[in-house]
């Protein structure tokens, strides 16, 4: 399942779901300068906070578009939050399992 909102886009990846940030998060948000993403094994609930960023424009709080538990976040974004200032289909934030 591929699915693209205002925000997020989210894309299957195997047995789990690519969560990743949207060409139109990105334009609003300006140039990412820090996030503080949920650690692997965090579980999200569609419509929580699960995440902040922060960039040039705003400091955004972001509410999970799923529900699912963290397998991996993004290495790069830890060293190198601007990352999410490039291709938005490498602009991944998280990996998640499915709920069911």
């Amino acid at each position: 399942m591929e699915n693209e909102n205002k925000y997020f886009w989210t894309k299957k990846d195997g047995d789990n779901v690519r969560l990743g940030l949207s060409k139109d998060a990105q334009d609003e948000l300006g140039n990412v300068t820090y996030i503080d993403l949920p650690k692997a094994g965090s579980k999200l609930v569609a419509g929580d906070t699960f995440a902040s960023i922060e960039a040039e424009k705003a400091v955004s709080d972001m509410p999970s578009p799923v529900i699912g538990t963290v397998v991996e976040v993004n290495p790069a974004l830890k060293e190198s939050p601007d990352a999410l200032n490039g291709d938005w289909d490498e602009a991944w934030l998280l990996t998640l399992s499915e709920s069911k």
